[in-house]
């Protein structure tokens, strides 16, 4: 047993390594040595999971989770550190805590590797792999992808090959990986085992081109449109942002006179980000008319057209909610927030929601909004999003779907992830979006307080960056290029589930003519 937890250790290193952060700061640049590290440590992983027995397999999960954190997740703890004072290693284990317990559906894999291991005379070996593969995707799909665990996400870092990512999304190559590594764990000859890893990479790459190749050849420069944009990274420290939401003047006025200094002198359509002005105010004083505040009257003469996020609270409201709004041609538009962060900022039960509101000196709480409407500027389409919620494909997938006649030309993540500092956090943010962009075949415009702030494109070009804890502006003509719904917002879920019962199917007839060729013999 010792052993198996010492690989599954292991396991978690080599997985955890190539993911950004760490080796490659941003983890963006495809590598296949990168992917190589992070597909090893899923098959080690799979492997002690495959040779241990019921609550060994808990062991070897938990020993694999809480490296994973130790080396990408730190980045929890450092709210408590900052605005409670709790130092490590009390922080540490709340922070491993609120970790395992998030990756809590990854515990599925111990029931299903028991349940395959009762009924193993019932299906074959493969039959079996395809099984445990559905269900650990399909615990992906309906769980949120708080950013890079997913074992889907690595194929992004494999060369020519993440357009697969269009197909079915992330958990579609969860599905992939899972079965290959448990077909290559149960081949027992080596050099068969070498074979079919050196056939899936081959058959992944070979598809990845292929779509990479027919996407590149629906662009052509005739249709083609630029529009400018202006991205603002202010750079305001979280503290200051708090200090101004409980209404110290001063402090709301330092933050106003770095966002209008950073936007005044660049030309284009401006975005800031999550909250940039961070003080809750009546919608009627951010709307066109005699009741605007002075605030906003100056702020919208640095520039016509302007996107930000902005908290918003009605009078006699207790809540207020994180909004999106677009200012343009005199008019506005709004987006609410309508996913929050679960117990960051709404909590399951209403005493605890107002002792963590106290506890973390919160002004006020959010709801969530009820106006999650697309987005337009310049007669541009395009589908807001706030933080955390670039996070569920899901909901996305259904935002896209349900606008689909109006066809979204980019999606646009506003955020703050200023409490985490120079970690892994940021990067994981970011390189989240990417797998975003790649999903649905969509450019992502992602602005932040702090960084990582870029534009990615779905045609593996390299995107465009700040460098973080600057306060800066990145000037880019943004390509809007002609699309088509990628598979995954066509079917979702459904397409993997399809494949796999594919294969299930074909596994099943290979053994009946199988079986019939042997009874004629007999």
């Amino acid at each position: 047993m010792t052993k198996l937890l010492l690989k599954s250790l292991i396991a978690s290193i080599l997985f955890s390594l190539p993911l950004p952060g760490l080796i490659f700061k941003e983890g963006l640049t495809p590598s296949f040595i990168a992917f190589l590290i992070s597909f090893l440590g899923c098959l080690l992983s799979f492997y002690s999971l495959k040779n241990c027995q019921s609550w060994d397999r808990v062991k070897v999960l938990t020993i694999f989770l809480v490296s994973h954190y130790l080396l990408t997740y730190y980045w929890v703890t450092l709210p408590i550190e900052e605005f409670k004072g709790i130092s490590s290693p009390w922080s540490h284990l709340m922070g491993i805590a609120f970790f395992v317990f998030n990756f809590s559906h990854y515990y599925l894999l111990t029931l299903v590797f028991h349940a395959t291991r009762r009924y193993h005379h019932r299906f074959s070996e493969f039959e079996l792999s395809v099984i445990v593969g559905l269900l650990t995707a399909l615990a992906d799909n309906y769980y949120p992808q708080i950013l890079t665990l997913q074992i889907g996400n690595i194929i992004s870092m494999l060369p020519h090959s993440e357009k697969l990512l269009s197909l079915g999304g992330t958990p579609f190559i969860t599905f992939l990986i899972v079965l290959i590594c448990l077909v290559t764990l149960s081949i027992k000859d080596l050099r068969l085992k070498v074979l079919t890893l050196a056939s899936f990479f081959i058959l992944i790459i070979t598809l990845g081109q292929f779509l990479e190749l027919h996407e590149k050849n629906k662009y052509t420069q005739s249709t083609i449109r630029k529009l400018p944009v202006v991205l603002v990274q202010p750079n305001v420290p979280n503290l200051q942002k708090i200090v101004s939401e409980k209404g110290h003047r001063k402090a709301l006025k330092q933050i106003v006179q770095t966002l209008i200094h950073l936007s005044k002198n660049e030309k284009g359509i401006l975005f800031w980000p999550e909250t940039a002005i961070p003080f809750a105010i009546p919608f009627n004083e951010i709307s066109p008319g005699p009741e605007q505040s002075m605030l906003f009257q100056k702020i919208l003469k640095v520039r016509p057209d302007l996107i930000s996020g902005v908290f918003l609270k009605e009078k006699g409201d207790d809540k207020a909610t994180n909004s999106l709004f677009v200012w343009s041609n005199k008019k506005v538009q709004r987006y609410d927030k309508g996913i929050l962060k679960p117990f960051a900022e709404e909590f399951p039960i209403q005493s605890l929601s107002l002792y963590m509101k106290e506890w973390f000196g919160i002004e006020y709480e959010l709801k969530r909004g009820v106006n999650q409407n697309l987005l337009d500027i310049r007669g541009v389409k395009f589908l807001g999003l706030i933080c955390y919620e670039s996070l569920k494909p899901s909901y996305i997938r259904d935002l896209l779907n349900k606008f689909q006649y109006d066809s979204p030309q980019f999606i646009l993540n506003i955020a703050n992830d200023g409490w985490f500092r120079n970690t892994s956090e940021p990067s994981m943010h970011f390189f989240m979006n990417r797998v975003r962009a790649l999903e649905f075949s969509l450019p992502v415009i992602r602005v932040a307080n702090t960084g990582v702030t870029g534009i990615i494109y779905p045609d593996s070009s390299k995107p465009v960056t700040l460098p973080r804890l600057v306060p800066s502006a990145l000037t880019h003509e943004l390509l809007i290029l002609p699309r088509e719904k990628s598979l995954y917002q066509e079917m979702g879920f459904l397409s993997t589930l399809i494949f796999s019962v594919f294969l299930l199917t074909v596994s099943r007839l290979i053994k009946f003519v199988y079986l019939l060729q042997y009874h004629k013999k007999l």
